[in-house]
């Protein structure tokens, strides 16, 4: 028989088996004075490895979408365990389209691989309407959503800042949370690097792509005030509404 677990109330990190990065975005203060909402929004590494039990805490806790950000190829190699769930909703919307760490044609990848930042700044400038599509997925879906890639990291921690820096969190706040992830990715780097040998990219080079280096998402954030004027001046600059990004605060903040 299976054993429910109920997540504990404001836990940050939510340790389940077959997944190591899953924490809450709740609990943050805003520069309003409020606070953004506890078991509403979860960041996490991929699914594919959940137990039963973990799937069944997560459900039982009142889970309704999901929102999976990986590639393709990720997706058919590690499918996601509530792909064909009915009791969710399940999307997959990939948001880069070309991974930048994957080997060329020779087999092996022979060039070093862009910076974490040069990634963060590909998205937030190169895959607008693949942002656009995310975050307006998540404006019309039933809360709670867990927004999840492979890690939990790097297209996640972008998508997350976005919405994090949409409820007026402070910068520096959004920095320690994309941070946290080097606490809870350590039992993930073995298999992750074991993964790129089998993709033929150098294990070492792929090592420092599972880095969570915080100048990295300061530097994005500075980016997107110094391009686009703020968070939300972004967003609408790339089609979200008026509607949706109040939708999207609604729900974040309480």
């Amino acid at each position: 028989m299976s054993t429910i677990v109920p997540f504990e109330a404001n836990s940050r990190h939510i340790p389940l088996d077959g997944c190591y990065n899953l924490r809450d975005i709740g609990g943050y203060p805003t520069r309003d004075g409020k606070m953004t909402r506890w078991r509403t929004v979860y960041r996490s590494d991929s699914l594919h490895r959940l137990t039963a039990d973990s799937q069944n805490t997560l459900l039982s806790d009142g889970l309704k979408t999901i929102i999976d950000l990986r590639f393709p190829e990720e997706v058919q190699h590690d499918p996601n365990v509530f792909a064909a769930s009915t009791a969710l909703r399940y999307h997959h919307i990939p948001l880069i389209l070309r991974d930048p760490v994957q080997p060329n044609g020779d087999g092996r990848r022979h060039d070093v691989p862009p910076s974490l930042y040069a990634i963060y700044l590909s998205i937030i400038d190169r895959y607008q309407s693949q942002v656009c599509a995310v975050l307006t997925t998540i404006s019309e879906s039933s809360f709670p959503v867990l927004i999840h890639c492979t890690a939990g990291k790097d297209r996640t921690g972008v998508i997350i800042a976005l919405l994090l820096g949409l409820a007026g969190v402070e910068p520096e706040t959004i920095v320690e949370d994309y941070a946290l992830t080097s606490t809870y990715l350590t039992p993930l780097v073995e298999s992750l690097k074991q993964r790129s040998v089998e993709l033929g990219i150098d294990p070492e080079v792929y090592a420092k792509m599972l880095e969570t280096p915080p100048q990295a998402m300061h530097d994005t954030l500075i980016h997107i005030a110094s391009v686009y004027g703020s968070v939300e001046a972004y967003l609408h600059a790339i089609g979200l509404t008026d509607q949706q990004l109040k939708t999207l605060r609604d729900r974040l903040v309480e």
